[in-house]
């Protein structure tokens, strides 16, 4: 993945964006990214709550910069439901959570018959005959050296096939305690389990 100063305006990674647009067939012409029929590259975010629309405003910002239009939408919990379960919109703002081993649940995310079933995750609308095969081979495998194979072939697919724009990633769990709190030395993968943390004074 790309790796920016932060600020929003790297130039660096603006400039790549630019370069990828212009193999693309658009260039920027009196500040507006256009398409080869002169129409500006234009799209509308859905978002659901005011988190997600402050994040939406700053990716609006960057876009800005090399003259892509973007509009936000924030709707209600239920109009956001009813449209992402239909698929009615531009982008949304979506989160995956995912098991430590992954399994059935990418048929339903990834997989071609999900694409136009309503209510599935199928988000970005994908429907690829290369990413249906790992999914199978990955449910299928029954060593785990199949198994990592075809998780590691499908993850390069997802991943070269740009069906999502990361928004962020903290490898780590933060949690406040008091200082008589004890918690086991190791952390399970999960992250922090409060049924085994105890009271120190207990002891």
């Amino acid at each position: 993945m790309p790796v920016s100063d932060g600020s929003g305006t790297d130039r660096k990674v603006l400039r790549q964006a630019v370069s990828l647009l212009a193999e693309a067939g658009y260039a920027i012409k009196g500040g507006k990214m256009l398409d080869k029929t002169g129409k500006q590259l234009t799209f509308e975010v859905m978002t659901q709550n005011e988190g997600q629309e402050k994040m939406a405003i700053a990716y609006q910002r960057a876009l800005a910069l090399i003259g892509i239009q973007m509009s936000i939408r924030t709707v209600d919990d239920a109009q956001y439901q009813a449209r992402s379960n239909s698929f009615d919109y531009d982008m949304i703002v979506k989160a995956y959570t995912s098991s430590l081993s992954p399994g059935a649940e990418q048929f339903n995310r990834w997989e071609s018959s999900s694409r136009d079933a309503q209510g599935s995750f199928n988000y970005a609308g994908v429907a690829d005959p290369d990413i249906d095969r790992m999914i199978e081979a990955l449910a299928s495998a029954r060593s785990l050296e199949d198994f990592q194979a075809a998780v590691r072939a499908y993850d390069r697919l997802l991943v070269a096939g740009h069906y999502v724009v990361p928004l962020y990633h903290i490898g780590e769990q933060w949690a406040a305690r008091w200082t008589h709190i004890g918690r086991p030395e190791k952390t399970p993968l999960y992250g922090y389990q409060l049924p085994v943390w105890w009271d120190t004074r207990a002891q």
